[in-house]
């Protein structure tokens, strides 16, 4: 009987435990960018300019920044969810998107929507992430990524303008910002994490640490500013 009325008391401790556990909370934000920008690349087969660092011009927000946070571990159950299929299409001689994150696992479909044959040329640390193929006008190729320790380049040796970045995570919490310099990660439970936040085209790295609180979504505004750019910018005429 004792021994029934403890088991019955520990049963009624976890069920509390978890019923009081705080509930994941998002972070949300905007990415900005305050400084000069630097001179795009020509893309002479469509007679126009590929930019490097993309602002919004009303709210300085930084389009295609990564953002993830270290620390975040994926449960269980995000660890049996399959990701879906993503896609990266060859359209008017630049990579749509121009930047792609994805999980461990998840496959990607190279599409070409150009009239032109295209290739796309995967330089990685991971052997498993590399690759060379030629997609024909109306061709793809797909291909399943693994972990990657460092953003994955992608170019096409064709048409030397084109290019795009594609990173791999092994866990959910991570995004990239929008044309307007707006993100939101994933629910995240209330705790402190490192979050990193990085432009690889404009070279701009920065990282802080963030404490979430329970209760409503954590918003927060990174700044890069001229200083934070690692690439040459037109000078001022007097």
């Amino acid at each position: 009987m004792r021994c029934s009325l403890v088991l019955l008391l520990l049963a009624l401790i976890l069920s509390h435990a978890r019923a009081e556990s705080p509930r994941p909370v998002p972070i949300e934000g905007t990415v900005t960018y305050t400084g000069p920008l630097p001179r795009g690349i020509p893309v002479i087969e469509a007679g126009t300019v590929r930019e490097l660092i993309e602002v919004d011009p009303r709210t300085k927000g930084l389009k295609n920044a990564l953002i993830w946070l270290e620390g975040a571990r994926a449960t269980e159950e995000e660890k049996k969810q399959k990701p879906p299929l993503a896609t990266m299409d060859q359209s008017g001689f630049f990579f749509r998107p121009h930047v792609l994150a994805l999980r461990a696992g998840q496959e990607v479909e190279f599409t070409n929507s150009d009239s032109a044959n295209h290739c796309v040329q995967a330089v990685a640390a991971e052997g498993e992430n590399t690759f060379n193929v030629i997609t024909a006008p109306g061709n793809s190729y797909k291909h399943r990524f693994v972990k990657s320790r460092r953003a994955i380049s992608v170019r096409c040796p064709i048409h030397a303008s084109m290019a795009a970045w594609i990173y791999v995570f092994d866990h959910p919490y991570y995004t990239i910002s929008d044309a307007q310099g707006n993100f939101r990660l994933p629910a995240v439970p209330p705790g402190k994490y490192t979050l990193h936040v990085e432009h690889f085209e404009g070279r701009m790295v920065r990282r802080e640490v963030v404490e979430v609180k329970p209760g409503a979504a954590m918003k927060l505004t990174l700044e890069f500013k001229r200083d934070d750019l690692k690439l040459p910018v037109p000078s001022k005429k007097k």
